[in-house]
């Protein structure tokens, strides 16, 4: 069930970054055990790579979302983002990068709050 949930805001985070412009190139990208990144985007306006982390919670029993990306989670996150950009070879013109949460409550209609440059 929780994966389930996880999936749906996934997708549900990556429609909301397409329409804000943004190009997806990667879900759910994974380096060998050390772990994933969410989605993986790139901001053409800006020529920003974005790194994304995204949040999902039927209810806030356990907590608001926001309050579940510790800084262990960020640590890994940004050292996968290292290796992704070691290993990446990129077409894009890339001045910056980001790590960006995309929180996704769904209670009864989803309620998405981005937040960019959040760590």
């Amino acid at each position: 069930m929780r994966k389930l949930l996880g999936n749906f805001g996934e997708q549900l985070a990556e429609q909301h970054l397409i329409e804000k412009g943004y190009e997806i190139l990667h879900r759910n990208w994974r380096y060998s055990r050390l772990g994933e990144i969410d989605l993986i985007a790139y901001l053409p306006d800006h020529k920003r790579l974005v790194f994304v982390e995204v949040k999902t919670r039927g209810n806030q029993k356990f907590g608001h979302v926001s309050e579940s990306i510790s800084a262990l989670k960020q640590q890994k996150i940004q050292q996968l983002a290292e290796i992704y950009i070691a290993q990446a070879e990129s077409e894009r013109a890339i001045e910056q990068m980001s790590f960006d949460v995309v929180l996704v409550e769904t209670q009864t209609q989803p309620v998405i709050t981005h937040l960019e440059s959040a760590f």
